[in-house]
């Protein structure tokens, strides 16, 4: 999908990939924790979303009930209910805590800004399907399958991603 994105979107086509990266980024988050509040108070269209994203608002509703949202992160090591949750922003919230929360969105969107500068469609795409992947996983954590990651040590190691060749 990046290469095709590469000759299909060259300068006429990265403007919706800039404004989709922008919107995920501050969007999916917010509706994810939006939604899981919908849902505690019974809310017919988020119990809808929920079953179509295979009940990942509903455990997270259980978990935000469950643990209090601190600054540094709740223990959960040791309990089986962190099993059950499986979207990587409430993760990011209730087990490692408002202040790794906040360091990882603003390491995104510093992120998004760079690849921006850069007009390179292609990791735009990667970033956006990794946010929208969010929702449903916690994959975008580890490293080895967090492509922000790789883009991420390329952007601290003198643009080597961006390279033209």
């Amino acid at each position: 999908m990046t290469n095709c994105a590469k000759f299909l979107f060259k300068n006429e086509g990265y403007g919706i990939f800039k404004v989709s990266a922008v919107s995920s980024w501050v969007g999916v988050p917010l509706l994810s924790f939006v939604n899981a509040k919908l849902y505690c108070n019974s809310f017919g269209l988020s119990m809808l979303i929920d079953e179509l994203v295979s009940c990942r608002f509903r455990n997270m509703c259980f978990c935000l009930s469950r643990y209090p949202i601190s600054w540094f992160g709740n223990f959960m090591v040791a309990k089986n209910d962190l099993y059950i949750l499986a979207n990587l922003y409430g993760i990011l919230l209730i087990r490692f805590g408002i202040l790794v929360f906040v360091l990882f969105i603003l390491a995104l969107g510093l992120l998004i800004k760079k690849v921006c500068e850069k007009r390179n469609v292609p990791l735009l795409i990667i970033i956006i399907t990794t946010l929208l992947q969010g929702v449903c996983e916690e994959y975008p954590l580890m490293p080895n399958v967090n492509y922000s990651l790789m883009a991420l040590s390329c952007l601290l190691n003198n643009d080597k991603l961006f390279a033209e060749k």
